[in-house]
């Protein structure tokens, strides 16, 4: 328990170098940026008439500049809030004299450079809130608190200490109670240092809350509960019950487990997720809708040995079973609530890290409430469920994504303040207009500099920044300042531009809303910077001196935004503070023994986690082979092909066989063909007495990108690629003319026609698995209206390529429910892992008994097993190197069964052979063959303690390509792409 008051006739060092202290003996904290919003409040009681309250900033050196500081003090009875960001003190001094022994409560905000001081008190003492305002002086509007030497006193500050010049330093007597940073709670009892603070004092009664059993959790902290002191048993089953609120898209409502099994209630991307694993591979029951819209809702998950149900406010119910044969749940008494510590706790790798930004109240294990104020540990949380204020906004990259704010005109005085974070060259952060568009002022990112521009009909001013790296990812603070036609514009306190108009209209009336981001509506290129649709992030917003609370505007006025905190890493300080203990003596001795250790340095390449979206890509070409039937149908090709055809297409892949385009008669008997088949390029046409086919004689599939043209003249024909003839050849037969009928497929075939076309195709009937552009028929292109995309397809994105891609939450994909192996098959695939030990194809007749097929990646080698029924098998590659597997480069498998022999060839390697007894040939199996890994990791032979982790394409299965995207998934599988890196 964290106590909340002291009696002070001294002070306490609460903060050093921004540490909010904990009872360890190291504390430590990663920071990340200094502050546009700044808010501190506490709960006061004295009869004191003059004393310093709290002092956070560095200290004052002789002869350098001023540090950046804000101070709560009293004078002559009367709350005061001093500010100074570098550029001039503000100072508001609260009418309200306090000195007269009761309880208030005072809270200092700083936004931009308007402070704010609001005293609260009980209502039998006059009129129970007042706020008064007032602005720094100059033009900075960041509050620089150094990351290394600022400190955070209460009640005084030690007399060797200097401050700035007018900050009280008389010390404070009286009561202090719930102090909050940011509206993060902190502790007075587990200070720093202190003087003459040891004292405890009798908890306030008046200025209360409504009492509660809920929380308001940051996102960095938890609650720990203990299951025996409230008899939650959940080995063979348990139930949860909670209610939450909350904006945020992911977070960590709810955990307990041990080793590698857990239970959990999470968000993911808005839906509540409930998990348990009972030890073999986890249960996943998602909600079918989205629940982080700022509204309460009532969360039930329950679980009797394998199965499990949840049900969200009474009308989202899913059921489930984990896979496997266990039932019971291995778990510690440990129940954290709404994250998890970290640095201590080994938790699953499926379990959501991130922590949950928002409430949560009303929870019950199984028939009891839960008091969450009843606790072992709590950290990061504020008692109740106060209102949510969003100050941040993440705008999606491929997305027209906006927030518009009804505001007044921007007229002839105009200030906005905001903070931005983006990668993107060219985009618009705010655009403001009459209903013509006559006039207009905004704000625009272009070629990394910031634009400001502000028309008040028939003359734009054009403010430009210097600096053109603001596109760097990093928090950027930017002030806009309007003073009738002058423009003034200040970016992170370091770069300040200005310009005046060159006539004297000053008046910018705009009549719409100030949109950020992007508009709803096509806005007039001549007025604004960049058109771009933002993307990034924006925060602590202020309009003339107001802050923005997005959670204010409403839900028609904002589109594909979400609050949560920015998706972009910070860029980081790392810093370790050592709090100062009393020496201990000992006796000197002949030696000092100093011990290092090495840091635990990854074998592999690539991170486990990565960013799968693609942001920041290029976008080139139309990616097919996602299913099998993935393709575009074409109503036309702009001419006939009766007598004489051409075509030309640009494709890129790396696989070796797939269709590129393909259209016949009803029957099948004439037909107009290009695909690939073992990386040559083959053009095939039939009139209808007999095939043309014509195939290059180099291979295609390098990743590079290649035109292909043929063309048609009657019986003839010829093959062009990359603008060199390699074929050509004559249909047999002496018909001439060509009848095909649409639709004409680009890209794959629908499985009924791929089934018909196979006399024609033969195994290269499957979708084209790579990426497709500039397709056109006589040298036309296609119109977009005649083209109808089916199955799965998608942009090409340089930042990602085909493949199927298993995360680290793990997960598989089930390829066929009924897969017999028999005597002879073979194999081949490509792999780029991320980690050494994955389960990589399996299929089994019997979990612990029967034949099976089975290849793995055990410590970086690569494993391949079977057993025929009368013992196992294996074949096994030995790298030269332990991390060669997982290096960050493609490596390509051959695998071959041949009766009671193995085969295994990697990257071109000598045969690798496993032999089994003779007399049985055949691995009698009809069951499921999973690729990526399997439900349960105790079936016959596995070695991998876990799933793949990594991308694999171009599975063939004796020479047919399989398309992972078509087969039935479990668990975190995104089969339509695979990250660059």
């Amino acid at each position: 328990m964290i106590l909340q008051e002291v009696k002070l006739t001294g002070f306490v060092l609460v903060w050093n170098s921004w540490v909010i202290p904990q009872l360890h003996s190291v504390i430590h904290l990663t920071l990340t940026r200094p502050d546009l919003i700044v808010k501190c409040s506490m709960y006061v009681k004295t009869t004191q008439r003059d004393g310093l309250l709290s002092y956070i900033g560095s200290e004052m050196i002789p002869d350098r500049p001023v540090p950046d500081y804000l101070s709560l003090e009293l004078r002559n009875g009367k709350p005061v809030f001093k500010f100074n960001l570098g550029s001039g003190a503000g100072e508001i001094v609260h009418p309200w004299d306090i000195a007269d022994g009761n309880w208030y409560k005072l809270t200092a905000e700083r936004i931009g450079k308007t402070g704010y001081l609001k005293v609260n008190r009980d209502e039998k003492l006059g009129e129970p809130e007042l706020t008064r305002e007032g602005n720094s002086s100059g033009t900075f509007t960041v509050l620089e608190l150094n990351p290394v030497t600022t400190k955070f006193y209460v009640g005084g500050v030690p007399d060797v200490i200097l401050v700035p010049y007018g900050v009280q330093r008389a010390n404070f007597e009286g009561f202090i109670e719930d102090i909050a940073f940011d509206e993060s709670p902190m502790g007075l009892w587990n200070f720093l240092y202190g003087e003459n603070n040891y004292m405890g004092a009798i908890e306030r009664s008046e200025l209360r809350t409504r009492s509660t059993t809920g929380f308001r959790f940051n996102g960095k902290g938890y609650v720990i509960l203990d299951a025996s002191e409230i008899n939650f048993k959940p080995n063979i089953k348990g139930s949860i019950i909670l209610q939450f609120k909350t904006y945020a898209r992911n977070g960590l409502l709810m955990y307990m487990g041990k080793g590698r099994d857990f239970t959990s209630l999470e968000l993911r991307d808005g839906r509540v997720l409930f998990q348990y694993d009972l030890g073999g591979m986890p249960a996943k029951l998602m909600s079918n809708r989205t629940y982080n819209d700022g509204e309460w809702h009532k969360i039930q998950a329950e679980r009797f040995k394998q199965n499990g149900s949840l049900l969200i406010d009474r009308g989202d119910s899913v059921r489930g079973a984990s896979p496997g044969t266990l039932s019971e749940l291995a778990y510690t008494n440990d129940i954290f609530i709404g994250g998890y510590n970290k640095e201590e706790l080994p938790v699953s790798k499926y379990v959501e890290s991130t922590g949950f930004d928002g409430c949560i109240e009303n929870v019950q294990f199984d028939t009891n409430k839960i008091d969450l104020n009843r606790n072992k540990v709590a950290l990061g949380v504020i008692r109740g469920c106060p209102d949510q204020t969003l100050r941040t906004a993440t705008f999606r990259q491929g997305q027209i994504s906006y927030v518009a704010f009804p505001s007044d005109s921007v007229g002839v005085n105009f200030d906005v303040t905001f903070r931005m974070k983006t990668l993107s060259n060219d985009s618009m952060l705010l655009y403001t207009t009459n209903d013509d568009q006559t006039t207009a002022f905004s704000v625009s990112v272009v070629d990394g500099r910031v634009i400001v521009t502000s028309n008040p009909g028939n003359d734009l001013t054009r403010l430009e920044s210097t600096v053109n790296t603001y596109n760097d990812g990093r928090w950027h603070y930017i002030s806009i300042m309007k003073m009738g036609n002058k423009l003034m514009m200040n970016i992170d306190d370091q770069e300040m531009v200005n310009k005046t108009a060159r006539t004297f209209a000053d008046n910018v009336v705009t009549e719409r809303p100030l949109y950020f981001g992007a508009t709803d509506f096509t806005v007039a290129e001549n007025l604004v910077g960049s058109t771009q649709p933002f993307f990034g992030c924006m925060s602590d917003v202020t309009i003339n001196g107001r802050f923005l609370n997005f959670a204010e505007i409403p839900e028609n006025y904002v589109n594909s935004v979400s609050f949560t905190e920015c998706p972009l890493e910070d860029p980081e300080i790392d810093i370790t503070i050592v709090p100062t203990l009393p020496p201990i003596v000992t006796e000197p001795t002949d030696e000092t023994i100093v011990e290092t250790t090495t840091p635990e340095v990854r074998p592999c390449a690539l991170p486990l986690n990565t960013d799968l979206t693609g942001e920041g890509g290029t976008v080139d070409g139309t990616r097919f082979g996602i299913q099998r039937d993935s393709r575009q149908e074409l109503s036309t090709l702009v001419s006939r092909l009766r007598v004489r055809s051409k075509m030309s297409v640009d494709i890129r892949t790396v696989a070796s066989t797939g269709l590129i385009f393909y259209t016949a008669d009803a029957n099948h008997v004439d037909s107009f063909s290009i695909f690939m088949r073992k990386g040559k390029v083959v053009f095939q046409f039939n009139c209808g007495t007999g095939l043309a086919v014509i195939t290059s004689i180099k291979e295609y599939n390098d990743g590079n990108w290649h035109n292909i043209e043929v063309y048609r003249n009657q019986k003839r024909g010829t093959l062009t690629i990359d603008g060199e003839l390699v074929g050509e050849g004559e249909s047999a037969g002496s018909t001439r003319s060509l009848n095909v009928y649409p639709p004409h497929y680009l890209g794959g075939l629908p499985d009924d026609v791929a089934e018909k076309a196979k006399k024609n195709l033969k195994d290269a009937s499957g979708s084209f698995i790579g990426c497709i552009k500039n397709f056109k028929s006589m040298d036309k292109s296609i119109p977009e209206a005649s083209i109808t995309n089916v199955g799965s397809i998608q942009q090409c994105n340089s930042r990602l390529e085909s493949g199927t891609f298993f995360h680290t939450d793990g997960g598989y994909v089930q390829l066929y429910e009924n897969f017999n192996v028999g005597l002879d098959l073979s194999f081949s695939l490509s792999i780029r892992p991320r980690n050494l030990t994955g389960v990589i194809l399996a299929v089994h007749a019997g979990t612990n008994s029967g034949d099976f097929m089975l290849l793995e990646m055990v410590n970086g080698q690569i494993v391949f097993k079977a057993d025929n029924g009368k013992g196992i098998f294996t074949a096994r590659y030995i790298p030269p190197l332990e991390n060669t597997m997982c290096d960050g480069n493609w490596h390509y498998i051959e695998a071959s069964k041949v009766k009671n022999v193995l085969l295994l060839k990697v990257d071109g390697s000598e045969l690798n052979r496993g032999v089994g007894e003779a007399g049985t040939s055949e691995t009698n199996t009809n069951d499921e063959l999973f690729l990526g890994g399997v439900p349960d990791l105790n079936r016959r032979g596995v070695e991998a303690n876990g799933n793949f982790i990594g991308c694999i394409r171009n599975f063939e299965l004796d020479d047919v390509p399989q398309y992972p995207g078509s087969g039935t998934i479990f668990g975190s599988v995104k089969t339509d792409s695979c990250p660059v890196m």
